[in-house]
């Protein structure tokens, strides 16, 4: 325990663990800048870091008020007061990590879209002329020949007396002897006969014919390409020495400037003993 001249020194409120709490929960309201990717390596520090640098460079300091809960109370007034600039200084340099070339002053990105088109016509006409000539010729011939011959014996008798005998031979009737009426016929008939014929068929069948046909096709073509130029880096401007100047100033000591906020520096006593 350090013993305070006027009022109480910040590192034996520290060793209070209830005036600790109190400290800590007043220092967790101001806003803190997160980065965008907090899973990335980042130069941006969280409130923790922050708190710890501001009781580091405190920690002997007496406080400027006659009471604890006075001082505690300023504490928190004080950063709510002056960390909303500094969350947009932090929020500036985590943009700045970010960039690819800090040194670049140009970024242009042109696009423009070229057109093509053409059209074309195609014409085709022809005639076909066919003539066919066909003639057919059909003989034929036939021949028969035929005979036939008959012939034919008719014999009658006729007796009014039958007791007689006629004296009529077996199978003979050409001698017949006491018959009233005798009568016998004998026909003898041939006939032969050939038929022949031929005839003959010709003919001839021509056709002709003539046909045309004409064809017109229209084609048309259109396209069109996109182009994309992008230019990026430095237009030579300023010399690089002159820019890494420039980025220095802005690429300040943001915890530095914090402690010695004027504001901050009011919540202790000014007075320094060995």
């Amino acid at each position: 325990m350090i013993q305070a001249r006027y009022t109480e020194v910040l590192y034996n409120l520290l060793q209070n663990e209830r005036v600790r709490n109190l400290i800590n929960e007043a220092m967790s309201e101001y806003p803190v800048y997160t980065p965008e990717n907090p899973y990335t390596f980042s130069v941006i520090p969280t409130r923790e870091e922050i708190n710890k640098r501001i009781l580091d460079r405190f920690k002997y300091r007496e406080i400027a008020f006659e009471t604890v809960g006075r001082f505690i109370d300023e504490l928190r007034i004080t950063l709510n007061e002056i960390m909303p600039f500094y969350y947009q200084l932090f929020k500036t340099e985590d943009v700045m990590n970010g960039l690819e070339d800090i040194f670049g002053n140009l970024d242009v990105i042109e696009s423009f879209t070229e057109t093509n088109s053409s059209s074309g016509n195609n014409s085709l006409s022809g005639n076909t002329s066919t003539t066919n000539n066909t003639t057919t010729s059909t003989t034929a011939s036939s021949s028969a020949t035929s005979s036939a011959s008959s012939q034919s014996n008719d014999k009658s008798v006729d007796s009014d007396t039958p007791q007689s005998q006629l004296g009529i031979s077996n199978m003979n009737i050409d001698s017949v002897d006491y018959a009233n009426n005798a009568t016998w016929s004998k026909t003898n008939t041939s006939t032969s006969g050939t038929d022949t014929g031929s005839s003959t068929t010709s003919g001839t069948s021509n056709t002709s014919g003539t046909s045309s046909n004409s064809e017109t096709a229209t084609s048309s073509k259109t396209g069109s390409i996109e182009h994309t130029l992008t230019r990026k880096g430095n237009q030579g401007v300023n010399t690089y020495a002159h820019d890494m100047g420039e980025l220095r100033n802005i690429f300040m000591n943001i915890i530095n400037d914090i402690l010695e906020n004027p504001r901050l520096q009011e919540l202790f006593m000014m007075i320094y003993w060995l």
